[in-house]
């Protein structure tokens, strides 16, 4: 079984867009800043680097790979993402064809003549995935595609040079792939949706050199200002892809999310959010109360260990209840219903009432501990 590396959080962004205060920035009008709290920092920003789940959580939203999971979709399933549709596969299993979006650009970078983003093609592809197998890379997602598809361990024991046609990696043409395994492997295009996949430009690469895990450059909703051991801070990709959410397509199902008040979401374009800020912060107490202080709004899932302790009764929401909240804390009271409380962090249930400040302004989501801004 493949590791699930992948963690998403744009449907965070979305339902919480608007929340804190942003730094200061280039922005000529109010922002909307999502924040978000990780217990841990991440290394290397180069995908094919992006070992741990906090180098991914913030790769994933800086690039694009070619397919993704649907939001809300339980059991997960599979959706284009930069690839135009899913791919065309031979009968035997072994050969696919992926057709790319056109006319997505990477960001705009020195790295590019006139440092101006390109048009991202079939070849960006080909190179990334090839880089796995490049020593000089460092890379730590080989272990996926290694002795699967055909010529390309090959390539790396001839020496690994990238202008050097690999058999089974072929860009058609700019928009088009054809991949060939060396046995049917049915998770290939499972592979594809992990952060290691994603697609980087040569020119950055061969520009910045060891420096790329820090200057990303890729085509994802956003792209990195700044970072440093305390946080990560992202702005919206301009040029990001218009692609409305489309609710059905993602998988929704009102008889088990209807009451989240998903339905808001119909129709917006990714990302809704302007500034997307990560805070690294390692200690439990410390995430507690920037949530209570309203500076973050998710904080990671150990925090149910704390509130276990001060006697309620906790379950985890199920895969078919809600997606896309796995960097925070998810939980139900069973048997309860939630109802306000002036200044708690979450509503009392059975006369009981958990302790923290609620931020100015802000109000419990029904049935889930999530705040969002009035």
């Amino acid at each position: 079984m493949i590791k699930k590396l992948r963690i998403t959080i744009p449907l965070v962004l979305l339902l919480l867009g608007g929340c804190g205060q942003a730094p200061e920035t280039g922005f000529d009008k109010p922002v909307k800043t999502y924040r978000h709290a990780m217990d841990g920092i991440p290394g290397s920003l180069d995908p094919a680097q992006a070992a741990s789940i906090y180098a991914n959580f913030v790769v994933v939203n800086l690039y694009d790979t070619l397919y993704r999971y649907k939001y809300l979709a339980r059991p997960y399933r599979l959706q284009p993402n930069l690839a135009e549709a899913m791919p065309e596969v031979s009968e035997d299993g072994k050969r696919f064809v992926i057709r790319i979006k056109k006319g997505v650009h990477f960001i705009d970078d020195p790295a590019f003549e006139d440092a101006r983003g390109r048009e991202v093609t079939a070849q960006d592809f080909v190179y990334s995935l090839k880089r796995h197998f490049d020593p000089n890379t460092r890379a730590q997602g080989a272990w996926l595609w290694q002795n699967r598809i055909v010529g390309l361990d090959e390539w790396k024991e001839q020496g690994s040079d990238y202008d050097k046609e690999v058999e089974g990696l072929r860009a058609l043409d700019d928009h088009t792939l054809q991949i060939t395994l060396t046995r049917p492997f049915p998770q290939f295009v499972h592979t594809l949706t992990q952060g290691y996949s994603a697609i980087v430009p040569r020119e950055a690469v061969e520009k910045y050199g060891q420096s790329f895990a820090n200057h990303p450059v890729g085509s994802g909703p956003f792209k990195l200002v700044s970072r440093d051991s305390v946080r990560a801070l992202m702005e919206k990709n301009p040029d990001y892809r218009q692609e409305p959410v489309d609710l059905a397509d993602e998988g929704f199902d009102p008889a088990t999310q209807k009451q989240f008040g998903i339905e808001i979401l119909q129709g917006k374009t990714p990302p809704i959010v302007d500034q997307l800020v990560i805070e690294f912060i390692k200690e439990g107490s410390a995430r507690w109360n920037t949530l209570s202080a309203g500076e973050v709004v998710v904080i990671p899932n150990p925090w149910m260990e704390r509130l276990s302790t001060l006697g309620h009764s906790l379950s985890l929401i199920n895969d078919s209840t809600i997606s896309s909240m796995d960097g925070g804390l998810r939980f139900l009271f069973p048997g309860g219903s939630f109802t306000r409380a002036n200044d708690a962090f979450l509503t009392e249930l059975h006369g009981q009432a958990l302790p923290g400040p609620l931020p100015a302004g802000w109000s419990p989501l029904r049935s889930f501990h999530l705040a969002l801004p009035q």
